[in-house]
């Protein structure tokens, strides 16, 4: 958890982690300090690709315009592969 991350976002805690990485909670500076969930996936397979999944993940997101579905507002990579930043929702589903 302690690679890269945009100077953008101030790193308040770890919110939870799952087989493909961390969920991070965070500030977002350049944003009236909103609130955001990032989310640190590993790019990459044990063969060294890009895991289809991912990026399954991501194009699914970009075009998803649904208020049941977080909003990815912003991605970069990072050492381990990419994060991806969405809004932050306070609750959890269990």
């Amino acid at each position: 958890m302690d690679d890269y991350m945009p100077s953008r976002y101030q790193l308040l805690g770890r919110i939870g982690e799952g087989v493909h990485g961390v969920v991070v909670k965070a500030r977002d500076l350049q944003c009236d300090d909103k609130m955001v969930a990032i989310k640190k996936l590993s790019l990459r397979t044990k063969f060294g690709v890009v895991s289809l999944n991912t990026v399954r993940e991501i194009r699914a997101l970009q075009h998803c315009r649904c208020d049941n579905v977080l909003e990815l507002l912003d991605m970069y990579p990072d050492l381990a592969g990419i994060s991806l930043v969405f809004e932050y929702m306070p609750h959890t589903l269990y």
